[in-house]
């Protein structure tokens, strides 16, 4: 049994099909990334799978148990955690009132617990414990960025979605934000990840899925997949596989 499987996921906007007839899985311990051009219908899957949107027609499982018509905090709490293309942070609070939130919020059982130890465990982890008390909006966009991360994981998810986490950081932030995602891998939480930084999806990923269209087009390691004629000619064939940024 898969971890997190979706069989003919499926939404339309208007007459559009943002996601057409989509099966994947992801199995527990792996890294898998979702690729493909922009409008591909990367987001839209995980807003299917965290249920910000819900499929028609297809389902969506977690562990066997079907998902897709759930509300999102439900699925939360089952243990699939998400960040967003366009970071969403509490801008005024600091950054320990940010984990801290997606600790209480993660488990209800856990509101009447002491969740600090393990946020600043989180916070020391993400690498922001010298500006644990620093309100977000002060911060820089890939601290920001860290700070979805340690609320997701503050959740304790066994899927974390990361959803473009290596977008416009410098090169010294990438290699870190790629390090991150393998101790994540470590800590025993599976990962799925959107991105375009082609470095970042080569040298983490144990298998990719690319889109076009809201279609899947191919799948693999990413061996297959930087050598797929299909990938080359309508992805990655106007990209650079060695660049930093496709």
């Amino acid at each position: 049994m898969h971890l997190l499987e979706g069989k003919g996921v499926t939404i339309h906007f208007g007459g559009l099909a943002a996601v057409s007839d989509v099966d994947f899985y992801v199995d527990k311990g792996e890294v898998v990334g979702l690729i493909g051009p922009n409008g591909a219908g990367k987001t839209t899957l995980f807003n299917l799978i965290s249920a910000a949107l819900q499929p028609k027609p297809g389902e969506i499982f977690f562990k066997g148990k079907k998902i897709s018509g759930m509300a999102p905090f439900k699925i939360c709490r089952l243990g699939i955690a998400r960040t967003f293309q366009t970071v969403k942070v509490f801008s005024n609070l600091p950054v320990i009132d940010n984990v801290r939130i997606g600790a209480l919020f993660g488990a209800q059982k856990r509101l009447k617990g002491n969740v600090n130890p393990e946020v600043n465990e989180l916070i020391k982890f993400v690498g922001l414990t010298e500006v644990a008390n620093t309100p977000a909006r002060d911060l820089t966009l890939a601290y920001q960025k860290r700070i979805e991360v340690a609320r997701a994981l503050a959740t304790k998810p066994e899927v974390l979605l990361l959803d473009e986490m290596m977008a416009g950081l410098n090169p010294t932030e990438l290699t870190e934000s790629m390090e991150l995602v393998k101790k994540i891998q470590q800590r025993g939480v599976t990962v799925v990840m959107i991105e375009h930084v082609m470095r970042a999806i080569m040298g983490i990923c144990d298998r990719i899925i690319v889109l076009d269209y809201g279609k899947k087009i191919a799948e693999g390691t990413p061996k297959e997949i930087a050598g797929s004629k299909t990938v080359i000619e309508v992805y990655l064939g106007v990209t650079n596989v060695g660049s930093k940024k496709a």
